[in-house]
């Protein structure tokens, strides 16, 4: 007995060296109190692999609860919000210990499936991890935005490392082998193998170079010295692993970060199709294309031009299903100025675009070719990115796009 309990706890030193004290290994998500602040990665969704680590770090709360590492077993379903089952409210809905996930008291018994906890909780308006206790109930030590509870915790997940053979975060199946990484990032390993020259994000914002610390401070360069962000370039990278692919720390005083355009990778290396109609809300020049045929672009259009139309502003004011705001009920619209160039493709975080539930694009802008297509609109709201949806017309108008 004494023997095998010396090898479980050399076991688990050595896995706690490589992985837990290993700060490149895991990506924040969420920080409040005396543990906010840095650059926040995007929470897990239902394409996030299984199992999947989720730490929360809590210095004030109990030594049981000081450290609590989350293994999901079962995928998140779709539209799930994740984030809110953490600092919202802890549900039991698709959420129950030892079937969808294993709480932990330290990563190296979470990787070594040792010591599960046996008790959980949940509905009880606060978040994690109500009373779970690796024994029994324990109360205290959960955190909610709804009030009380701890004030200073954070939350983590942790990154997988590149594969040795393979590189660039890349698994032992070979995909996205033979990808170019001037060109594109590889879907499965979230583009961190990018290395391209692509400086500026989503939304038209010129990238901060990397061995800079203006205006934004990091420590990315100490933290993922392997990531491509040396030599004072300002491309667009994801050291960390961010889920949400490649991005950069902005020109913009009042911008930390976003996300980039970056082309994503697929399995056999070629470009994903999807990638070509990407949101871009900026002010880029209109690439060139044929001239249009479509009566549509013939026609007379109101414009969308202010800065609070763009998916890229926070804040709410208005209500399309009223008369405002440049909106005058049905009619063609077009995105110009600060608004953007064109319709997200991409989900917008509520209370975006100056309203509570952001519409965006499902399906990719129509060609030249196509002329003038049906689509359809989905709005974000209650922690489902298509709670309510829209049928529109879309015409392609050579240069700029007709709704």
């Amino acid at each position: 007995a004494n023997s095998a309990t010396q090898l479980v706890c050399e076991l688990t030193t050595a896995i706690a060296g490589d992985v837990a004290d290993d700060p490149s290994r895991w990506s924040k998500l969420y920080g409040a109190g005396t543990e906010a602040g840095g650059k926040l990665s995007s929470w897990p969704t239902s394409l996030s692999t299984t199992p999947l680590y989720i730490r929360r770090n809590c210095p004030n709360c109990a030594d049981s609860h000081k450290t609590i590492i989350y293994k999901r077993l079962t995928p998140f379903p779709y539209a799930m919000d994740v984030e809110n089952l953490f600092i919202g409210i802890w549900s039991s809905a698709n959420n129950q210990l030892n079937v969808d996930f294993e709480l932990y008291s330290s990563m190296s018994y979470a990787q070594a499936d040792l010591f599960q906890w046996t008790y959980c909780n949940y509905d009880d308006n606060v978040g994690f991890p109500r009373d779970c206790g690796p024994t029994g109930g324990v109360g205290g030590n959960w955190n909610s935005l709804n009030g009380g509870g701890q004030a200073d915790y954070s939350f983590e997940s942790y990154i997988e490392a590149p594969n040795p053979v393979t590189g660039g975060g890349l698994n032992d199946s070979g995909l996205c082998v033979g990808s170019d990484t001037s060109i594109c990032g590889c879907s499965i390993a979230n583009q961190d193998d990018y290395r391209g020259t692509i400086s500026v994000t989503r939304t038209g914002k010129t990238c901060q170079a990397w061995t800079s610390q203006t205006p934004h401070p990091h420590d990315y360069l100490s933290t993922y010295p392997g990531s491509g962000i040396g030599g004072g370039h300002n491309h667009c990278r994801n050291p960390g692993s961010d889920s949400g692919g490649a991005w950069c720390y902005t020109t913009d005083p009042n911008v930390q970060w976003e996300y980039c355009n970056v082309p994503m990778c697929t399995h056999d290396g070629i470009l994903s199709t999807w990638w070509h109609h990407f949101p871009y809300n900026g002010h880029a020049s209109a690439q060139p294309t044929p001239a249009p045929t479509t009566d549509q672009c013939s026609q007379s259009y109101l414009e969308l031009s202010t800065a609070d139309r763009n998916a890229a502003n926070s804040g709410t004011g208005y209500c399309d299903q009223n008369i405002n705001g440049g909106f005058q009920g049905e009619n063609w619209y077009r995105f110009t100025g600060a608004a953007g160039t064109q319709l997200a493709t991409y989900k917008p975080e509520q209370s975006h675009c100056g309203t509570h539930a952001p519409g965006w694009l499902q399906g990719s802008h129509p060609t030249a070719e196509e002329g003038a297509v049906t689509r359809t609109v989905c709005f974000n709201w209650s922690g489902n990115q298509c709670n309510w949806s829209s049928t529109i017309s879309i015409a392609n108008c050579g240069g700029y796009y007709l709704y």
